[in-house]
């Protein structure tokens, strides 16, 4: 009796059908949405979303998964990385001095002036604000006019990363 259970389970494991692996093909929100009620996640990794289906699926909702083997997506596998990073003193130094109240403030001050056409005195004065706030940041500034009073900023600075 035993012999006879023991070989219908192997019988039925055996030719038991594979589940069909899909991987989801956006993570878009809205489509994530279309196919949620009828997914099981199998493995997700990153972007790679690797699921099974619970239930049939609409067409609307299939258009969203692709079907795959596990040979499709060994190449997914991330690789373990060793390496520690460590940032540049300069740029965690630069990185503090960023906030949402200070570009906030810089982004409202400029909107502040009536007008930025070239020669103005709020052009003139967006510009005065623009220098000093890079200079402030260590880029060096030159100043381009192609009128007396109407004059360009241009800023660069490379950083070895």
């Amino acid at each position: 009796m035993k012999l006879l259970l023991l070989l219908a389970m192997i019988s039925s494991v055996a030719f038991a059908a594979e589940k069909q692996l899909y991987q989801v093909m956006s993570q878009h929100p809205h489509d994530v949405e279309k196919v949620r009620p009828y997914i099981q996640t199998e493995s997700e990794s990153g972007r790679l979303w690797i699921v099974t289906l619970k239930k049939q699926a609409p067409a609307s909702a299939m258009e969203y998964l692709r079907p795959i083997t596990m040979n499709d997506v060994a190449h997914y596998t991330p690789a373990s990385n060793k390496v520690k990073a460590t940032a540049k003193k300069e740029i965690v130094k630069i990185l503090k001095e960023v906030s949402s109240a200070n570009i906030k403030a810089s982004v409202v001050k400029l909107a502040s002036y009536k007008t930025r056409y070239a020669g103005t005195l709020d052009n003139q004065n967006a510009i005065a604000q623009l220098t000093e706030e890079l200079a402030a940041m260590g880029y060096p500034t030159t100043t381009e006019c192609y009128k007396p009073t109407a004059c360009s900023v241009d800023c660069n600075k490379s950083w070895n990363i």
